[in-house]
């Protein structure tokens, strides 16, 4: 009929509905973010004549927050820390990857250990301030600020 809506099916390469008497556009839920998907087709609902629906990726996920398990880290020169990144989120970002810096590294040096896990020195009595960020560009950071005390005379 003239002016109705039109709903379609949606198949996965295996022919395995994945939508059906959807309107456009069609969402399909429980797909994997940063994925290229091929070989699916679309339907008029309940039609048997497919289309096929060019390849797609679908995008990142981006990293909304994560934590920093001490943001207020502090010792004696010449002792250090470590700092563990965790609780991303969400849980299965495509990027979990962080960017790291030091405010003033004659106060405290950091070595990123690669396993988001970050090894804090203490060099000489002041404070300073660590920045993490994530890689993504999303804008989830966090921030911690390093107090550094000289060695008590003894």
């Amino acid at each position: 009929m003239a002016g109705e809506a039109k709903t379609f099916d949606v198949y996965d390469e295996k022919g395995t509905k994945l939508a059906e008497a959807k309107p456009s556009p069609v969402t399909v839920d429980g797909l994997e973010p940063n994925t290229k998907y091929s070989g699916w087709k679309l339907a008029y609902a309940g039609k048997d004549a497919k289309a096929v629906i060019p390849d797609f990726t679908t995008l990142p996920l981006a990293l909304a927050s994560f934590t920093i398990d001490n943001l207020t880290p502090s010792g004696v020169e010449g002792g250090s820390v470590v700092l563990t990144a965790k609780n991303f989120t969400p849980a299965k970002a495509t990027d979990k990857g962080l960017n790291v810096a030091i405010e003033d590294s004659s106060v405290a040096t950091l070595v990123d250990n690669k396993d988001n896990t970050y090894t804090v020195n203490f060099v000489k009595a002041g404070t300073t301030k660590i920045h993490w960020v994530a890689k993504d560009g999303n804008g989830a950071k966090a921030d911690a600020t390093v107090t550094v005390t000289a060695p008590s005379a003894g």
